[in-house]
C-alpha cells in the first residue's frame, strides 16, 4: 500500500484559488478577487470605447485574462511557470495602459482638435470649389 518510490519536493493544491487561500489566507484571496474585478471593469470600459483600436484590443486582452482565470481553476500554473506569470502581467499592463491612454482628457482634447481641423479643411475645400465654379 505504501509507495516508497514517491518523492515529491513540493505538494500543492491543484487549484489557484485554493492555493492562494491556503498560503496567503482569505485576505489574499479577497485581494485577488478585487484585482480581477477591477481588471474586468477596466476591460469592459475598453470594449465600450468609441475608438475601434481600443475596443478590439480590449476584447483580445480581456479574453486572454478570462482564459487564464478559467485555466487556473484546475491547476496553479501561475506559480510553476515564470513565462505564464510574465505573460499575464504584460497583458494586464498593456490593457491598463491602453484604457488610460485613450480615456484621458488630453487625448479627448486632441481628438476634438483633429475633428475641428478636419471640419475647417472640408469647409475650405467647399469654399474653394465654389469660387472655382463662379469663375468658370
Amino acid at each position: 500500500m505504501y509507495n516508497s518510490n514517491f518523492n515529491a519536493d513540493v505538494i500543492f493544491t491543484h487549484n489557484l484559488y485554493l492555493l492562494i487561500a491556503s498560503e496567503i489566507g482569505y485576505p489574499g484571496l479577497f485581494i485577488l478577487f478585487w484585482f480581477v474585478l477591477g481588471f474586468l471593469i477596466n476591460g469592459i470600459k475598453a470594449i465600450r470605447s468609441t475608438n475601434f483600436y481600443v475596443a478590439d484590443m480590449g476584447k483580445a486582452l480581456l479574453t486572454v485574462v478570462v482564459a487564464f482565470l478559467i485555466a487556473s481553476y484546475p491547476g496553479p500554473d501561475y506559480w510553476q511557470s515564470p513565462q505564464i506569470s510574465g505573460t499575464l502581467w504584460t497583458v494586464v499592463a498593456i490593457s491598463i495602459g491602453l484604457t488610460r491612454r485613450f480615456n484621458t482628457d488630453s487625448f479627448k482634447f486632441q481628438q476634438k482638435q483633429r475633428q475641428e481641423m478636419l471640419r475647417k479643411q472640408r469647409q475650405f475645400r467647399r469654399v474653394n470649389t465654389e469660387t472655382v465654379l463662379e469663375t468658370v
